[in-house]
């Protein structure tokens, strides 16, 4: 499970890792967009990276699923 893994080890209730490794970019484009996510009201974590993909698939420059595919979440989804 690597570092997400020690988060929850931690006591993290929840932790996003990756699958494999990504480009900075997009990571960094991935990563803003789900925390803008986890702002809104009433939307779980689960839901919250359902967004960011959705959203990343509809952006011209980090569409292809290598940019956001990998990121998971580990632990609580609410």
């Amino acid at each position: 499970m690597g570092i997400a893994g020690i988060a929850l080890r931690a006591g993290a209730k929840s932790s996003v890792a990756t699958l494999w490794p990504v480009i900075d970019q997009g990571a960094a484009l991935t990563i803003t967009e789900l925390y803008g996510q986890l702002k809104i009201p009433g939307i779980s974590k689960a839901q919250a990276v359902q967004n960011t993909q959705k959203l990343m698939i509809k952006h011209p420059d980090f569409n292809h699923p290598a940019f956001w595919a990998a990121f998971v979440l580990i632990g609580s989804s609410i």
